[in-house]
């Protein structure tokens, strides 16, 4: 963390450089996932609202009269069935709803303890790194290279899944842009998320 690292310097407290630094790191969090998740919203409930609802239903209409043609009378009314999906579909949604605020609420106690947890990281990482190399049962020397070892394979992890994230949702979404199709920022971000999917996501 090197620019916590002049900030630390810059203050010559290490309290307040560790709060300073965490409430950049919770701006910097805060204001794009903010930014970015009120418009995924926004698109996919355009996208929705531009559904051909019509030719759907048409659609629906002439595909379950396909079925019912073909389907023994044993198995009952294809339109009960699709009723009785319909009616569980919502009971879902209802539910999900009905958890939302604690959800929400979850989400921000979590997003709390994660900037508490890096507020004490900050002001005390040093003698938390110490205190793990005393109680090491390596030897100094070998237990610095361990640590070295995991923690360059831990970022360059992290940092290539991001980059290829943003990569791949960025094109995606220039993509769309640049087509004329609509919702370029629902798809990309939906083409983000996906890339994080073993083989599938590529």
């Amino acid at each position: 963390y090197p620019a916590h690292r002049r900030v630390k310097v810059w203050l010559r407290k290490p309290s307040l450089a560790a709060l300073v630094s965490t409430a950049a790191v919770a701006l910097l969090l805060i204001a794009p996932t903010f930014w970015l998740g009120w418009t995924f919203v926004t698109q996919a409930v355009d996208a929705v609202r531009d559904i051909p609802r019509a030719q759907v239903a048409e659609k629906i209409r002439t595909g379950m009269d396909f079925v019912s043609a073909r389907v023994p009378e044993s198995f009952g009314s294809v339109e009960e069935r699709v009723g009785e999906w319909a009616q569980g579909l919502s009971e879902k949604l209802l539910a999900l709803t009905a958890k939302l605020p604690a959800n929400i609420a979850g989400f921000i106690l979590g997003f709390v303890v994660l900037l508490l947890t890096l507020f004490y990281l900050f002001r005390d990482g040093p003698k938390l790194v110490r205190l793990l190399r005393d109680i090491s049962p390596f030897e100094g020397d070998r237990h610095d290279v361990m640590v070295k070892q995991t923690i360059d394979m831990i970022t360059v992890t992290i940092n290539a899944g991001f980059v290829v994230a943003f990569a791949q949702g960025l094109l995606g979404g220039l993509s769309f842009m640049l087509v004329g199709l609509g919702s370029p920022i629902l798809w990309g971000v939906v083409m983000a998320i996906a890339s994080f999917i073993p083989i599938l996501g590529a």
